[in-house]
């Protein structure tokens, strides 16, 4: 009777932390979004959070979000790995942590466990946790007709688009567009950067001919003299 009663309490607490936790994350940090880059590994080390924390600078983005600070964690697919300036959570329940881009915000993947995970880290721990990094698995859009989500480092399930909740598929076009919209941007500096040479050039050019064309002038006159 008593491990039962154990149990529910166990089970009552965890339910409270969380909705407490959801509650508290409740509020997005849209600037996060801003700063997600998708690269190909994350810090295995303490040493090595610190420098790419160093690396990436979340202090100098202007933001209004707390605990604003760098994060490497997969994303909600489990398929890219997103290094990202946000603000800092409890991740619950022996799961994996992603970022996720409709929320704009870190949090726990229901979908992705993590056996080696304590019931509650905080995000800027991932590191400690390589097994959430290796299980994930770069795959084709989530658009084509089946794409592979580890759920463990044995278990895979394949699973369809049209099993897709709304929710994943918006995730999906919000991630898909605010990275395009930090590729346009770029490109933009590119062509902004291009066409101010091209103006010096022209400038330039012109200044020079125009002195040219002066002392032309000025040594017929000297002449004609």
């Amino acid at each position: 009777m008593t491990t039962k009663r154990n149990i529910i309490y166990l089970g009552l607490v965890f339910a409270f932390l969380t909705k407490l936790s959801v509650l508290v994350s409740s509020t997005a940090c849209i600037t996060s979004r801003e700063t997600a880059e998708i690269v190909t590994e994350c810090p295995q080390t303490q040493s090595a959070w610190e420098a790419a924390a160093v690396t990436k600078n979340c202090g100098q983005v202007q933001n209004q979000c707390s605990s604003f600070v760098y994060h490497c964690v997969m994303n909600t697919w489990n398929n890219q790995t997103i290094e990202v300036c946000a603000p800092k959570e409890m991740i619950l329940g022996q799961n994996c942590a992603e970022y996720n881009f409709l929320g704009a915000k870190v949090q726990r993947n229901s979908k992705v466990k993590c056996s080696k995970c304590p019931i509650v880290y905080n995000s800027t721990d991932a590191f400690k946790y390589q097994e959430c990094y290796r299980s994930v698995i770069p795959t084709a859009n989530p658009d084509n007709t089946t794409y592979q989500l580890r759920i463990s480092f044995v278990e895979t399930t394949s699973r369809t688009t049209n099993s897709s909740t709304p929710h994943d598929k918006s995730e999906y076009l919000v991630q898909n567009q605010v990275l395009d919209d930090k590729k346009n941007k770029s490109y933009k500096h590119i062509y902004f950067g291009g066409f101010c040479v091209v103006i010096i050039v022209i400038f330039v050019a012109l200044a020079k001919k125009t002195i040219c064309d002066k002392r032309r002038q000025e040594k017929d006159n000297t002449m004609k003299v």
